[in-house]
């Protein structure tokens, strides 16, 4: 099986959202692999990014599970592939309000990342993103604030010594956010102006800080109530 001739194909059709006959390539492509190959993991890998990119991401449940028992079977349980492999699947179950399933799948992301020595890096910081939003369709804001905590902690840290990084004013505007949702909204009026200003400073005016000012302005007007 030729997979660079494959996914020229399948790019091909992802670039039309041709998800059918995309489907339909991947599909025949993995029942022509050999069985816990590495041609088959990578397929099913993508079939799960296919369902998730086309707007499908229920589908994506079973292959991301398939995905992370063939892995295992392959004895990728402690390589990096793993634990971008748990990601993939939490995040399918989030878009799939699949909350339980991954709420496991991020937290053994977590787990994973902190285990390999990556406890300040971006994939701990995707882990607990996904936890909190996670929490959030539980309506468990308590738990989800405080993952998203953690994630300003890590994103400051990257940030330290990159004046022109824009991912401070995004981290602190997200928890902001979540005050907000949370009806903490003393909190969310600080967390906002903290943000505005950390913004302004990297992109000026941009859409981003009209959008999180506006925010400030609703989480200020409730916090007088």
């Amino acid at each position: 099986m030729n997979l660079r001739v494959l996914f020229q194909q399948l790019d091909a059709l992802l670039a039309q959202k041709e998800w059918e006959k995309a489907e339909t390539l991947l599909q025949e492509s993995l029942r022509q692999a050999e069985p816990d190959s590495q041609a088959a993991l990578t397929l099913t890998n993508e079939l799960t990014e296919l369902y998730r990119k086309a707007g499908q991401p229920a589908k994506a449940l079973p292959t991301a599970a398939q995905a992370l028992e063939m892995a295992k079977r392959m004895g990728f349980a402690q390589a990096e592939l793993y634990g971008t492999l748990l990601q993939n699947a939490a995040s399918a179950c989030l878009e799939a309000e699949s909350t339980e399933q991954g709420l496991d799948y991020a937290s053994r992301a977590e787990a994973f990342w902190r285990e390999h020595g990556m406890g300040a890096g971006s994939p701990v910081a995707e882990a607990l993103e996904t936890l909190s939003r996670l929490y959030q369709q539980r309506e468990q804001f308590d738990e989800a604030l405080e993952c998203q905590k953690k994630v300003l902690e890590i994103v400051r840290t990257q940030c330290q010594g990159k004046p022109e990084d824009v991912r401070l004013g995004a981290a602190l505007a997200a928890l902001a956010d979540l005050y907000y949702r949370s009806s903490r909204y003393e909190n969310a009026v600080s967390t906002y102006e903290e943000a505005l200003e950390e913004i302004q400073r990297t992109t000026g005016d941009s859409e981003l800080f009209r959008i999180t000012r506006q925010n400030m302005l609703l989480a200020l007007a409730a916090s007088r109530l």
